[in-house]
């Protein structure tokens, strides 16, 4: 993290960087870097728990701050922090406050410290990530049984947050996307009072979060008298997801998987009700890199093991619905294999 980045120190308050750095879950904290000696500041409230886990931890005082920066005693002191979690208030605020510390220090931007790393799952990261989707799959499962006329959609949530909390979820990943008819025409809505009819399609999106890792999956159910229309969609949708996980091999790109997905839709005509990225990286947090976008810098990531990220085409028809399907998966040295069941080959 500190070579090649011409800082002494590298500066972390994400608590998601300090959980990745330190296993400490926090709701504030520091964490500085030196070379390969990290130390961890942190106040009263987490002093007792966080020293458990995390030796190198101290009690966030001035003195041992500037007893830790004086390890390095240039005539200009430069401090790398995480550009895309600190503010300008903040880091301003920083500036004062290691000014008064130590006479010559410079502040430096550094964007996107950990993606790198994160973006390799350790097998330990994986097998918590796999139980995330267990839990969050019999989640679906159990709504899947209580869908019914009359049900709203908020009911339908609540029964899924319960149902995962009671069998293991830390939490949510993200609020359950639970659309009903032409609600499912919006891909990021959220639960409503509307209540579900049997001429109804179904999209579910749903995740939770176990031992601070998430999950995240799309499944459609279809009642008694779904339109044809929507059928025909989400047997599109399911050919391009399944395109592109044929293409999950080591040393391919991103780029592979997202133009195999695209190719699919485009060929039956509905690439400009195709409203989103093709997938995304996830991990400690729902949306992490590589985001699977031709289009995006990530383009060019070759696909590597251990990598473990979604698949989601979908078509969405204003005034009448969408349709969408979506797995968490991981590269292996054969491939890509689902935290979920196969179903993609039959109605969701």
């Amino acid at each position: 993290m500190i070579d090649g980045s011409g800082c002494d120190f590298v500066l972390y308050e994400n608590p998601v960087s300090i959980f990745y750095l330190t296993r400490v879950s926090l709701s504030s904290g520091m964490l500085i870097q030196r070379k390969q000696e990290k130390k961890l500041f942190v106040d009263g409230r987490y002093w007792g728990a966080a020293k458990k886990i995390f030796d190198h931890t101290e009690l966030m005082t001035d003195e041992n701050i500037f007893r830790f920066l004086s390890k390095e005693n240039k005539g200009r002191l430069r401090i790398g922090f995480e550009s895309d979690f600190c503010s300008y208030d903040r880091v301003e605020e920083l500036r004062k406050k290691f000014s008064s510390l130590l006479n010559n220090v410079e502040f430096i931007p550094l964007s996107r410290l950990l993606e790198q790393s994160r973006m390799y799952k350790t097998s330990e990261e994986i097998s918590l990530m796999k139980e995330a989707a267990s839990i969050a799959y019999r989640g679906y499962q159990h709504v899947q049984k209580l869908l019914c006329p009359g049900i709203s959609e908020k009911e339908a949530a609540w029964a899924f947050e319960s149902f995962c909390r009671k069998h293991g979820a830390d939490a949510l990943s993200f609020e359950p996307i639970v659309a009903f008819g032409e609600h499912s025409a919006y891909p990021h809505h959220l639960p409503t009072d509307r209540l579900l009819k049997k001429e109804d399609g179904v999209l579910f999106d749903c995740g939770v979060k176990y031992c601070h890792y998430c999950s995240d999956m799309t499944r459609m159910f279809f009642l008694e008298k779904a339109p044809k229309v929507l059928l025909e969609c989400y047997e599109i949708v399911k050919k391009a997801f399944y395109s592109g996980l044929q293409q999950g091999r080591i040393g391919r790109s991103i780029r592979d998987i997202d133009e195999a997905v695209h190719r699919v839709i485009r060929e039956y005509g509905y690439e400009q009700q195709f409203l989103h990225s093709t997938g995304h990286g996830i991990g400690l947090e729902i949306h992490e890199p590589p985001r699977i976008n031709a289009q995006k810098e990530d383009a060019t990531i070759s696909l590597q093991k251990n990598m473990v990220f979604t698949i989601e085409p979908g078509i969405y028809l204003e005034g009448m619905g969408g349709v969408r399907y979506e797995d968490t998966v991981y590269m292996t040295a054969k491939g890509i294999e689902s935290f979920y069941p196969k179903d993609y080959e039959r109605n969701g």
